[in-house]
């Protein structure tokens, strides 16, 4: 590639060891398969025990689950356990929704005349994107047929459709990409479990925990009683099952270990078998103990709940202690921390999502998994240590999606630990991401109620959102809310214009508005949707929680369940409050106000009338209204004609995200991020004021510009970026994009760790990197097979950029790219 005519990313890696660049090649050359095993258990189990409590029939069913999937060891892991008999093998999951039986008969979804170009096309026999094997397919078609009328989201969807009158409404507004379709198919589970527990702990002895509660609970004579017993038996039996899962993991290593010819891999086999039977039912006492630990424990969780967003969390602060008791008692050394840390990311990268095409088509590919770096200790000092610069150089050197890696900035960490984050960013894969610490302490205290110790404990979860760790419920949301289809809504007098349906009530026609009048039907039309939403979506989990839909084991690694004798979804965590609602293209509703604005009633260029006979043309012919309209001011550019348009656009959606409480009586949360559904979203639009062309994507992240509007530089992007008040929002998602030469060499380093400390002194909360040529992504579309390590960052997540789909992709080459910091 000598030849091509790009500036190549500054920093490279490669895998430290002979056995990660082993691991890491099949990891980039693997395709990812459906396994039947993990359905046809859990649903074997549930089948005899239809009758039984829900926690005993949850716990007892993940026990079966794990005392018998299959364990595999691929070969030169040091780090073991898999969720599937397969690499890269994937679960279903059909007692949440039974749509296997619609991807065998090749069903389409209303929703899925929008996805063309969010998908790469891959061939074979598959379901959904995945490969399958026949054996697969007929297990998992006979277990969806038991689940189907019985799962999740039939369940729910008769009781929205009994309870709510104008179901058959929502209904459409979700068919028609208004907002996204409730994900029954895949949980949220954005959650950051304690894992201190178990690698503290253990199994074991979160079993005695239970044990000692239910001899303080007595005989159980009444109702509520019974329901605290049979969560703990329930809770027991989930414990159990993780420990047999590392039993037959213990098992299987002393196995291939009989029968290895080289005596150094039996060697690590008997040493593996060894820690596979201590951990997790016992403490850890090495690093690799404790690395094994943590594993099987996030795998569990996967395993137990299917969620995304599973996130590490703050992985440089619990395991920093056996880290640094192994390197004191002479056990390991950094490069031995090295290695484990890129086989870990191999491992995390391992686990997929079984998804309809519809849903993969907007989820970009990844589980985000969330590991967070630095922040503040519980004394409020820098946190950063050693961990974390292995951690950050292990992500260098094996470039793979999962997990991102998040650092939670202050101006007062080690200039050492500074340096080696912006390395990692130039290597440019896209993590870590960047988050205001002191700012996420603050919002717990504000919006959670959480003490100052809890909220000093927070981290990123899933893509961008924040999560107090192991401390606060799984957080679950109603997917993308498509604003930019809104104002289209109020632009055509609450029709969709695409199919004629009226879908939302406008006071004023909007030829005969006032600018404030159409601003005002707007947030109107916002409340309105943003309220069915959410009580909708109440109604969904509490039909969620009676089907014992439970997690026993995670609700034994979050506070203070046990002590509550209630699982996470029930009200048992110390914190309850994480349901939250997405909007998606609030920077284009923006961006279409202000020409509004600026055409139509300050300049008077042309009339509303005009400008909807332009738009409903998409604007073929109308070549001079649309330039006008693509000059007026745009998100950016730290022009306060627009930018205030855009602070009261998320201000609103802020106040009509919280009006409504969740279904356990706190408020809904106001979220702002994209994942890849701005080019989902942006197919189901016409042409927009912005000068926007129908069908054409809407502005990625939450403060990012509209690819190519951004035209003053980062230090203008970053002042209109930072008056939005981020402490009304949950997350917010900032995308950036440099030029490698723009921040090469220390003096690139100093000024862009100038840059980040300038935008974070000014309040902002997060911001992420692209540091990559464009012309690099180009060719990396013409020619895919010499870049199958090149990473992205899309949104909240990195991606293999030869995986996205090529709309997706444009989107990112779009990016304006930055020359200077």
């Amino acid at each position: 590639m000598a030849n091509k005519q790009f500036v190549d990313r500054e920093v490279k890696g490669s895998p430290s060891t002979p056995r990660v660049e082993k691991r890491y090649q099949e990891l980039l050359a693997g395709d990812a398969y459906v396994d039947s095993e993990r359905c046809v258990l859990y649903t074997e189990y549930v089948k005899e025990h239809w009758n039984e409590p829900l926690y005993l029939r949850a716990g007892g069913a993940l026990k079966h689950v794990l005392s018998h999937l299959t364990p595999v060891i691929w070969d030169d892991e040091l780090i073991v356990g898999s969720q599937s008999r397969y690499f890269l093998g994937t679960q279903a999951y059909p007692e949440y929704e039974s749509w296997m039986r619609e991807g065998f008969k090749h069903i389409k979804r209303a929703e899925e005349a929008y996805i063309e170009g969010t998908l790469q096309k891959k061939e074979g026999d598959r379901l959904g994107i995945y490969r399958i094997y026949p054996e697969d397919a007929e297990a998992i078609k006979e277990t969806a047929a038991f689940w189907e009328g019985k799962d999740w989201r039939s369940q729910a969807e008769a009781a929205l459709h009994a309870t709510v009158p104008d179901y058959d409404l929502v209904d459409k507004m979700q068919e028609q990409l208004v907002f996204l379709r409730f994900m029954f198919d895949v949980p949220e589970g954005r959650v950051i479990a304690d894992y201190q527990k178990i690698i503290d702990i253990g199994c074991n002895g979160l079993i005695d925990i239970c044990r000692a509660h239910l001899e303080e609970l007595g005989m159980p004579e009444t109702g509520e009683a019974y329901e605290k017993y049979t969560y703990y038996l329930g809770t027991i039996m989930a414990l159990e099952g993780v420990i047999a899962f590392a039993n037959n993991y213990a098992d299987e290593a002393l196995r291939l270990a009989e029968a290895c010819d080289d005596e150094e891999r039996a060697n690590e086999l008997r040493e593996i078998a060894r820690i596979c039977r201590k951990v997790p039912a016992e403490p850890s006492d090495t690093f690799q103990e404790a690395v094994q630990a943590w594993w099987f424990a996030h795998l569990c969780i996967f395993i137990e709940l299917n969620g995304r967003g599973i996130s590490p969390g703050r992985f440089d602060q619990y395991m920093y202690r056996p880290y640094l008791a192994s390197k004191q008692a002479g056990t390991l050394t950094d490069e031995e921390a090295l290695e484990l840390m890129e086989l870990l990311r191999v491992k995390c990268t391992e686990i997929g999502r079984l998804h309809p095409v519809f849903t993969e088509s907007y989820l970009g590919g990844s589980i985000y998994q969330n590991l967070t770096l630095g922040g503040s200790d519980r004394y409020g000092m820098p946190a950063d240590n050693e961990l974390s610069r292995i951690v950050l150089k292990a992500g260098i050197n094996v470039k793979t999606w999962q997990p991102t890696l998040s650092v939670r900035w202050r101006d007062d960490m080690s200039k050492e630990f500074k340096d080696a984050v912006v390395e990692c960013i130039k290597a440019g894969s896209g993590y870590p991401a960047l988050f205001n610490d002191k700012m996420g302490t603050e919002r717990f205290m504000k919006d959670s109620g959480a003490n100052l110790e809890d909220a000093r404990d927070w981290a990123p979860c899933g893509c961008v959102d924040m999560q107090l760790c192991g401390k606060r419920m799984p957080m679950y949301s109603v997917p993308h809310t498509n604003n930019l289809k809104i104002l289209e809504l109020v632009m055509n007098d609450g029709v969709n214009p695409v199919t004629g349906d009226k879908l939302v009530n406008v006071s004023t026609p909007f030829l005969e508005s006032s600018f404030e009048q159409i601003v005002e039907s707007y947030h109107q039309a916002v409340r309105d949707i943003v309220e069915d939403e959410e009580r909708c979506f109440n109604i969904a989990m509490a039909v969620h929680n009676s089907l014992g839909l439970v997690h026993p084991f995670l609700s034994a690694l979050l506070d203070d369940c046990l002590d509550n004798g209630k699982d996470a979804y029930s009200g048992g965590c110390r914190y309850n409050d994480p349901a939250y609602v997405i909007s998606c293209g609030i920077i284009n509703v923006a961006n279409s106000l202000a020409a509004i604005k600026k055409c139509v009633f300050d300049d008077k260029k042309f009339t509303l009338a005009e400008l909807k006979e332009a738009m409903d043309a998409n604007f073929e012919g109308r070549e001079e209204m649309r330039k006008a309209l693509l000059d007026a001011p745009k998100y950016g550019n730290d022009d306060d004609y627009v930018d205030e348009i855009v602070v009261e656009l998320y201000d609103e959606w802020s106040d009509a995200s919280t009006r409504v409480t969740n279904w356990l009586g706190e408020k809904w949360q106001p979220s702002t991020l994209s994942v890849t559904t701005q080019v989902l979203l942006g197919k189901a639009c016409g042409a927009t004021p912005d000068g926007r062309l129908a069908q054409d994507t809407v502005g990625d992240g939450a403060l990012s510009a509209y690819p190519g509007t951004d035209e003053n530089g980062p230090t203008a992007l970053i002042r209109s970026a930072c008056k939005v008040h981020d402490m009304n929002l949950q997350s917010t998602l900032f995308n950036m994009k440099f030029n490698p030469a723009a921040i090469e060499g220390q003096a690139g380093t100093d000024k862009f760790i100038g840059l980040n400390d300038a935008y974070f002194g000014l309040g902002g909360y997060q911001v992420q990197y692209n540091v990559v040529d464009r012309n690099m992504l180009v060719d990396a579309v013409e020619n895919p097979q010499d870049y199958t390590d090149l990473m992205v960052r899309v949104a909240g997540f990195t991606a293999r950029f030869i995986d996205l789909g090529p709309d997706v992709q444009q989107q990112i080459i779009d990016r304006t790219e930055f020359e200077t910091a």
